[in-house]
């Protein structure tokens, strides 16, 4: 049984809109679209992002390798205050694929946990 196969990161931002996201995205063609540097001490940090970690799903809708990069930008910035990434790790992506799984927002347990100004949900399926 794989554990921690995913993380669903809820960024909440209540004071300033105009906070950067705290990562770069990073696209590659017919592989999809991942965490590229995370800022340190950002809200992407802070949240729990990591390098190289593919983002699978923006605000509740899945995302694939065939997924314009435009299309994931504008998800992205789609609500200044919020913006939830489930993102999965290279090896966990691998046991996805190998298992011909679908990625899905419900199969989750819920963890949260406050971190400064930011509210930041946290969820994994097991």
């Amino acid at each position: 049984m794989v554990t921690n196969c995913l993380r669903l990161t809820l960024v909440q931002r209540k004071r300033d809109p105009t906070e950067e996201f705290g990562f770069n995205l990073h696209a590659e063609k017919n592989r999809g679209h991942f965490v590229g540097a995370v800022d340190k001490n950002g809200i992407g940090e802070r949240a729990g992002l990591q390098m190289g970690q593919r983002i699978v799903g923006v605000n509740g809708q899945l995302i694939y390798p065939s997924t314009a990069h435009k299309e994931v930008v504008s998800l992205i910035k789609k609500n200044p205050l919020r913006t939830e990434l489930l993102v999965a790790s290279e090896e966990i992506d691998q046991w996805y694929t190998e298992n011909h799984m679908e990625y899905s927002f419900g199969r989750a347990d819920l963890y949260n946990f406050e971190n400064g100004s930011s509210t930041l949900l946290m969820l994994r399926t097991v």
